[in-house]
């Protein structure tokens, strides 16, 4: 798993190095660029995927999600590379380690989804969402999110990533400005309160 492999790196950024290979591998340096890879690859696919939302009936708006598989090469130099990036990734275990792994990711993603049954109406068009339920929505998958990684948007990440958003939509300014806010409120109990309540109360 990635825990076997990120001690691996760190034995190995404590040992000899190997012919051709750096003396140290930093763990941090990796799992940045490899974060910053998929960050980077979901927002060069986000109007493509937004669009495919949108074609789904209205009353499946807002209950539909994707899980993506990545595939990364890390080179000898300990430089990570994208060869793909799969849809339907393989979900079928192989092997105890497969299994604890594919399970944990599974559970995790049920949790996060959040799942609302509908009564099965065609033709219906649910409630526009608004910016309060946004936001909600978007602390609530972070609360059950497991062992996900929130990658974007953070307070952190924003800054650096906004630039790639050609057309950013009213959404993403919502959660880039939550984000902000989160980040500035947290060292007062006082602000962080306030900004939950303001949360609660938001239409």
């Amino acid at each position: 798993g990635l825990g076997e492999l990120h001690e691996h790196l760190r034995r190995k950024s404590g040992g000899a190095p190997a012919d051709g290979c750096p003396e140290v591998i930093r763990v941090e340096h990796l799992w940045g660029r490899i974060h910053d890879i998929i960050i980077k690859t979901l927002v060069s696919a986000g109007a493509h995927i937004t669009r495919l939302q949108e074609a789904l009936p209205p009353q499946n708006q807002g209950q539909c999600f994707e899980l993506f598989g990545f595939d990364i090469l890390v080179d000898a130099q300990g430089e990570p590379w994208l060869l793909e990036v799969n849809i339907l990734p393989s979900m079928e275990s192989s092997s105890s380690l497969d299994y604890e792994v594919k399970s944990g990711v599974t559970t995790d993603m049920m949790n996060m989804l959040l799942l609302q049954i509908h009564d099965r109406v065609p033709n219906v068009k649910l409630p526009e969402r608004s910016p309060g339920s946004v936001l909600r929505r978007f602390e609530e998958e972070a609360h059950y999110r497991g062992n996900f990684d929130l990658l974007f948007p953070t307070a952190s990440a924003v800054p650096q990533y906004r630039r790639y958003f050609t057309y950013p939509s009213r959404y993403d300014a919502l959660l880039w400005d939550w984000v902000a806010r989160k980040d500035a409120a947290a060292g007062s109990p006082q602000a962080t309160r306030e900004l939950r309540d303001s949360l609660a109360k938001a239409p």
